[in-house]
């Protein structure tokens, strides 16, 4: 992601500031409009409809770092047919835990609560487990 192209009100308001005052930065806005903002985006997209590979993809309908709900469903329309997806409500970026993460120097937005958050640790990795398996059968 080039933040040159990204929104600058968004920049400065979501992670200039909250370094400054000690909040948590949000990346979300910030990489929505630097991809918005790229001319050359589509052509720096990852081809997905040319792999062979089975793809799960889980995301959180509040994640703030990106829009992983959106994109799992970009890759989906892109190459529907060995590709799953699933979105937890109101889950963010990070599989348990809760919105906010300390990371040294900066606390980091990553959306979510702690309940959602849980539930999506609880059912994630058995979701991945029972895809596996139902792809590749038992002994995988």
């Amino acid at each position: 992601m080039d933040v040159t192209r990204s929104s600058f009100t968004h920049f400065i308001s979501d992670t200039v500031v909250p370094l400054l005052t000690r909040g948590p930065v949000t990346y979300r806005s910030v990489y929505a409009t630097a991809v918005e903002g790229d001319a050359e985006a589509a052509a720096k997209a990852i081809p997905v409809g040319d792999t062979q590979a089975r793809m799960l993809l889980l995301a959180g309908s509040d994640d703030q770092m990106w829009d992983s709900a959106a994109m799992a469903e970009a890759i989906r329309a892109a190459r529907p047919e060995g590709t799953a997806v699933r979105v937890f409500d109101g889950a963010g970026h990070v599989w348990g835990g809760g919105p906010v993460i300390d990371a040294g120097d900066m606390r980091i937005n990553v959306g979510g609560t702690v309940e959602a958050n849980a539930q999506v640790a609880e059912k994630g990795s058995a979701l991945i487990l029972e895809q596996l398996e139902a792809w590749h059968g038992t002994g995988y």
